[in-house]
């Protein structure tokens, strides 16, 4: 559920921004339509916002949006070329999904740059191993092709 993706808030300050996400979170919970007390919910989120926007999207802005959420998976989509994870602390410390995007702005063909791609996972893998050492944590849980068209 990407409530800003490719759209700018209304405002741009740091509580109406934690506010927005924080209402995201709740309203996914479903509390009064299922009584089952282990029932945990996921919000998968596409993390495109953050690379499209990035002018907007500065670091305590995605922090502001994503502090009230406890269980989040955000789509680090494009990191083959700039992966916000690497440039937000794994996203906050929120678990995210490494995601190549092949075939971006229409085209219809497989293709990529395998040298590119392997140095963005092993840069990925030194800024993870550097967390872990640091914290014990990797927010990292697993990594994926995403499409368009």
């Amino acid at each position: 559920l990407d409530q800003f993706n490719e759209l700018l808030p209304q405002r741009f300050d740091f509580a109406y921004l934690q506010q927005c996400g924080a209402n995201q979170w709740e309203s996914l919970q479903l509390y009064e339509y299922v009584a089952d007390p282990n029932l945990r919910v996921t919000w998968v989120l596409q993390g495109w916002m953050f690379v499209n926007e990035r002018r907007f999207w500065i670091d305590q802005r995605i922090f502001a949006y994503l502090q009230d959420s406890q269980n989040v998976l955000i789509l680090d989509l494009i990191a083959e070329k700039k992966s916000i994870a690497l440039q937000t602390k794994q996203f906050f410390n929120h678990n995210y999904i490494w995601c190549f995007l092949h075939n971006f702005g229409g085209n219809y063909y497989l293709s990529g740059n395998l040298r590119n791609i392997l140095q963005q996972l092993q840069q990925n893998e030194q800024v993870l191993l550097a967390a872990e050492s640091a914290t014990s944590t990797s927010y990292l849980q697993g990594i994926g092709i995403s499409m368009e068209g």
